[in-house]
């Protein structure tokens, strides 16, 4: 009994010594943490509820809440990051300050950033205008009011904000069966025949290659456009409209040189007209 009941004390003790310490850690954490911070502070829902749906466009002032930031690609005038916005991953383009068209720049630093955060934004609007299923949603775009500054700190930065999707893998596209390769096939033939009756005319293609597309809920999207022409090649004879088969030199498209003018100027005129008004305005904003 004596042994019980000695040992039932020290039990007692135990107990009690951690209730006294778990007690004070708890008034310890209030004290740093007042109650009213943790119940009463304003959840910021701009960036916990907003979703690619809501229709909401992101400005320069939710660039910096968006996290976890990491390049995912980079070209001569772009740098791609992959970025988190509440719950919502996105994509974020902007001027890749040590690419090509920067450092073979001979002007000044800000005068190179204005034009290759140019070709930036005359994408953006193109993916705007071109708007459809396989083409990448844009969710918004950050125009400073001051000129591009490296810093410290980098003030002036033009960025443009979009659909996230994730490369074309070809060792992925070859394990896919055969529904979800007619599917990537369906979608090309989408993409070309949007680009053949856009809004603007018809929208060439000078360079196509896979790295210009993304796969995004299953389908097949147009990404990067910055180097598409609007409207036909212009022609000054018939033989310069002749398309033949590089390999068999079959004739594939003949055309009179007058029939194709006609068939195309139209339309192309006025895309481009649409395209030039909406640059120079943005290039406005950048400067102003």
């Amino acid at each position: 009994m004596a042994r019980v009941s000695r040992l039932g004390v020290y039990m007692t003790i135990y107990l009690c010594l951690c209730l006294v310490v778990n007690v004070a850690l708890v008034v310890m954490f209030f004290n740093g943490h007042p109650w009213t911070s943790l119940t009463l502070a304003p959840r910021p829902w701009h960036t916990n509820e907003w979703d690619p749906s809501s229709g909401r466009i992101l400005k320069c002032s939710d660039l910096p809440t968006i996290t976890n930031l990491s390049i995912i690609g980079s070209g001569w005038t772009k740098a791609v990051y992959l970025g988190q916005y509440g719950s919502a991953w996105l994509a974020v383009k902007t001027v890749h300050t040590t690419g090509h068209d920067m450092t073979e720049c001979q002007e000044a630093v800000s005068v190179c950033y204005e034009r290759c955060a140019a070709k930036i934004l005359r994408e953006m609007h193109l993916l705007q205008m071109l708007s459809h299923g396989n083409v990448i949603k844009v969710f918004g775009d950050c125009l400073p009011g001051v000129e591009y500054s490296p810093g410290p700190p980098v003030a002036g930065v033009v960025a443009v904000i979009t659909e996230l999707g994730h490369p074309i893998d070809v060792i992925q596209v070859l394990q896919m069966n055969f529904e979800e390769r007619l599917k990537l096939a369906s979608d090309v033939g989408r993409i070309l025949n949007h680009l053949a009756t856009s809004p603007l005319g018809t929208v060439l293609m000078k360079d196509f290659r896979r790295e210009q597309f993304v796969i995004s809920n299953g389908s097949l999207k147009l990404s990067d456009i910055d180097d598409v022409v609007i409207g036909d090649p212009s022609c000054a004879s018939d033989h310069e409209c002749v398309i033949k088969d590089g390999v068999k030199e079959d004739v594939l498209v003949n055309y009179t040189c007058s029939t194709y003018i006609v068939e195309t100027t139209a339309t192309s005129i006025a895309g481009i007209k649409v395209v030039n008004s909406v640059l120079v305005s943005s290039r406005r904003a950048i400067i102003t």
